[in-house]
């Protein structure tokens, strides 16, 4: 993705638009969401693995909890709104 994007942002995109206005109008965004959203499950998934199979202290745990929350509202509004699209 890093270079599709960034091939897109310096060639294609409006250079006249504000930042976050120009990186919505990325074609792929969808699918860019996607793919960050189930790589990020995929490390939360490997950290707790992780932790309990070396007998580690669960790095979420240190985490404080408003964070996680935010995280986790953040995630579920940006799965809310590519099931809306």
């Amino acid at each position: 993705w890093q270079a599709s994007y960034r091939y897109w942002w310096a060639h294609i995109s409006n250079k006249d638009l504000p930042p976050f206005n120009r990186q919505d109008n990325f074609p792929k965004k969808e699918q860019l969401i996607d793919d960050w959203l189930l790589v990020r499950a995929f490390c939360r998934d490997c950290a707790e693995e992780l932790a309990n199979e070396y007998k580690l202290v669960p790095i979420l745990t240190m985490i404080p909890e408003d964070m996680q929350t935010h995280w986790l509202n953040e995630s579920l509004a940006i799965g809310e709104e590519i099931l809306r699209s």
